[in-house]
């Protein structure tokens, strides 16, 4: 899952963040990018992701099954095919039939067996990496605790180490995408 923390020089109704997620099954070489944000004239459910946002958010890395990981790889083809349109309001929210990029990654997690009750980027995220991330540092008074602010462009959980090459690839990748998709764009309008 890919995590951003809302801007904290904006109001909450302005910007509460943004979660997306890469599903890879390693066994089957099977992957998928599932973004999902209102892009006015286009689809809200973005299956592909550029460099710069991928560098914008922060990584956490969830150990999974071969098996869930296809669930979850459905899931996203599911929710892709059916192309809902993203809507949220304060009575959604209180009803819970807001469609976000929370409730749409909560859906695909939990095919893959992973449950969480957020209504927040960061519920979210902090229900994944745990609810008190806390950071420890040597500070000016000895050693002291902050909760810790993911660092955008970078890798957290259990498996990150493991996994650090593989985000310059998907920066690769989506970048390589990227200039693909202009390439086609440029052809299609000299035709």
């Amino acid at each position: 899952m890919f995590y951003r923390p809302p801007d904290p020089h904006k109001s909450s109704f302005e910007e509460f963040g943004h979660v997306f997620l890469y599903v890879r099954n390693n066994k089957t070489g099977r992957s998928g990018f599932f973004d999902y944000y209102p892009d006015p004239g286009r689809s809200d459910v973005h299956r592909t992701v550029d460099n710069y946002r991928l560098k914008d958010h922060a990584g956490l890395v969830i150990k999974l099954t071969p098996e869930a990981e296809d669930r979850m790889l459905d899931k996203m083809d599911s929710i892709t095919k059916k192309d809902p349109a993203y809507h949220v309001n304060p009575g959604e929210v209180i009803s819970r039939t807001e469609s976000d990029c929370v409730s749409t990654t909560e859906e695909i997690l939990a095919a893959g067996g992973i449950k969480s009750s957020a209504r927040t980027p960061t519920g979210l995220w902090g229900d994944l990496y745990g609810d008190n991330p806390i950071d420890m540092k040597i500070g000016a008074f000895g050693i002291e605790a902050t909760m810790m602010t993911p660092k955008p462009g970078y890798l957290y959980g259990d498996e990150a180490g493991r996994h650090f090459s593989a985000l310059n690839e998907l920066i690769d990748q989506a970048e390589r995408q990227r200039e693909a998709a202009e390439r086609a764009k440029k052809k299609k309008e000299d035709n």
